[in-house]
């Protein structure tokens, strides 16, 4: 019966994932890759990246196209998914010939046909057919085109229907971190670590939960429909049963959302402990600024949507590489962002600033809240020790506070009647010129 449920949801995941690709924008697809990668899911870090990649490459956007293959081509390495990395490595054929690097096309071509083994039929296969045909035509190369016209003519013929659950795999229900398969090559060795995670088993069950009410919401409106001689009585206890089913998946859901946050709160209140105990230790490396600022608001944007608060924002779009510490400067926002999705009502407007300025990162948020005296204003990041300030202020401000103050950084509030506003300073520094602060945590 288990193995029979994870059968069902499998199914589920895959149809549901077949319905949406075939429709998904570069925005759409960049945007769950994003979202993918915040929740440390590399199945579909490893999806999305393809997805987004081929659209670029549709699009005749080279750099970025590459940029996401390598991605999905390491992690499909690392879990030794032979049927994905040949259809990765087709497309980056592909993307190659395209771009005129004749070498390159020649061996992902070599190397996806050797991990497609008998699997050549793959649509991404055939595209590459297709683009082979189209490069040897353009050249006149005749005896080239018949020979690749009448293999792919022969492909053709055995080929079965592939369903929509293959075209997905689905997410395994433990992923462990394993070495990959080989060495990467000097144009790959910039891309970002994409960590792996593990599922647990209150998840699993929650997500069999809402797949099995799925499966039988849609049963109850095929039995419905297929006979429509039936009562209005038995109509109206379908309705109510429907009702309960979107009530289920909706607590199931808010209950997924608490565990998060609880989560969240456990890793930032462990990181003070370490600070108390003279135990954290900066972790900083070389960053583009800008791409990591956006990743950081990433998931704060994706609430605020969600909860249907308005955010207008204004974001550092510099590339500029930076010494930074990720972890630290990711929990900082986070802080930041939780109080101001709680304070902020539905529709509510939010204001975000993350720019640099005289080389420090500076994050502005304000956001909707009552008038707060100046006595309170200077008070409100206080230490956690402070028991008055434990029943005056936030946990979150408190925690934020001394956070900032461990990384070397300010922290400021005020109000203008309407709006309080937040605004953090942390020090940033260019290579071989490191601040003092910044040199203190090393």
């Amino acid at each position: 019966m288990k193995q029979y449920l994870i059968l069902v949801l499998f199914l589920v995941v895959g149809i549901a994932h077949g319905q949406t690709d075939a429709h998904l924008s570069i925005a759409e697809a960049e945007q769950q890759y994003r979202e993918a990668k915040v929740n440390e899911d590399p199945p579909t870090v490893a999806w999305m990246a393809t997805q987004a990649g081929e659209l670029h490459l549709q699009s005749k956007n080279f750099k970025r196209a590459h940029d996401y293959f390598l991605v999905a081509k390491e992690i499909y390495q690392k879990k030794k998914d032979s049927v994905q990395l040949g259809k990765v490595s087709c497309l980056l054929a592909q993307h190659y010939l395209e771009t005129g690097n004749v070498k390159r096309y020649r061996d992902y071509v070599t190397l996806a046909e050797q991990l497609m083994g008998k699997k050549k039929h793959l649509p991404e296969y055939l595209l590459l057919l297709d683009t082979q045909i189209a490069y040897y035509q353009s050249r006149g190369k005749a005896k080239q085109v018949q020979y690749l016209s009448d293999l792919k003519a022969g492909l053709q013929q055995p080929a079965a229907p592939t369903s929509a659950v293959a075209a997905k795999p689905a997410a395994p229900i433990s992923v462990t971190t394993a070495k990959a398969p080989e060495t990467a090559s000097a144009e790959e060795s910039e891309l970002p670590v994409v960590a792996t995670s593990t599922i647990n088993l209150d998840q699993l069950a929650m997500i069999l939960a809402i797949a099995i009410a799925a499966i039988s919401f849609i049963g109850l409106i095929y039995f419905s429909y297929r006979d429509r001689r039936r009562s209005i009585e038995q109509a109206k206890n379908l309705e109510t049963m429907q009702a309960r089913m979107i009530e289920n998946l909706s607590r199931a859901v808010d209950s997924i959302e608490s565990g998060r946050e609880l989560s969240s709160l456990s890793k930032q209140l462990a990181d003070i402990s370490l600070v108390k105990t003279g135990q954290k230790r900066a972790d900083f490396e070389l960053e583009p600024i800008g791409p990591f600022v956006q990743s950081v608001v990433a998931s704060f944007l994706a609430r605020a949507e969600q909860t249907k608060r308005n955010v207008v924002s204004n974001l550092e779009q510099s590339r500029v590489k930076q010494l930074l510490d990720k972890k630290t400067v990711q929990t900082i926002f986070d802080l930041i962002g939780t109080e101001a999705l709680a304070q902020t009502p539905a529709d509510g407007k939010i204001y975000l600033s993350a720019t640099v300025e005289k080389s420090k990162l500076r994050f502005r948020v304000s956001y909707p809240h009552e008038p707060l005296d100046k006595e309170v204003l200077d008070k409100l990041f206080e230490n956690l020790e402070d028991t008055q300030a434990q029943r005056r202020n936030p946990v979150g401000f408190a925690l934020l506070g001394t956070l900032v103050d461990w990384y070397g950084g300010a922290v400021d509030a005020s109000h203008d009647g309407q709006l309080l506003k937040i605004s953090v300073e942390l020090p940033l520094s260019e290579p071989k010129r490191k601040t003092r602060q910044m040199a203190a945590l090393w």
